[in-house]
């Protein structure tokens, strides 16, 4: 009868074990899940403004003023390279400044690049 009790604390005692390594796990799992989070929520804002719906008239305006109407429409920090130069012609109503951004950029060749905060 002892050598039964023994077993039987030797696997109370692995059980104990088992579920504390498995909490310790889902914790750490929980912990790196809220990081991430975190980090998602920094693009949060450039993202929803990108999102932004934005309308522009412009009869052959140069690039640079179409392009800083549409940040200021959407409330975006926006640096632009001197290479990009041109003049732009484009009735755009109710769409996303992403969208509006693409198209004009690359009708002339060029492209956008969104970090954190900005885009370049």
């Amino acid at each position: 009868m002892k050598a039964f009790v023994i077993v039987k604390d030797m696997g109370l005692k692995f059980f104990v074990l088992l579920a504390f390594i498995v909490l310790n796990s889902v914790i750490v799992v929980a912990e790196n899940t809220n990081e991430d989070v975190r980090e998602r929520e920094v693009l949060t804002t450039l993202e929803q403004r990108m999102q932004e719906r934005i309308t522009i008239n412009a009869s052959d305006l140069p690039i640079d003023m179409v392009i800083r109407q549409l940040a200021e429409q959407a409330d975006v920090d926006l640096i632009k390279s001197p290479a990009v130069i041109g003049n732009v012609t484009a009735t755009l109503t109710d769409v996303p400044l992403e969208e509006a951004l693409k198209n004009i950029l690359r009708a002339h060749g060029f492209d956008y690049v969104t970090d954190k905060n900005m885009i370049g």
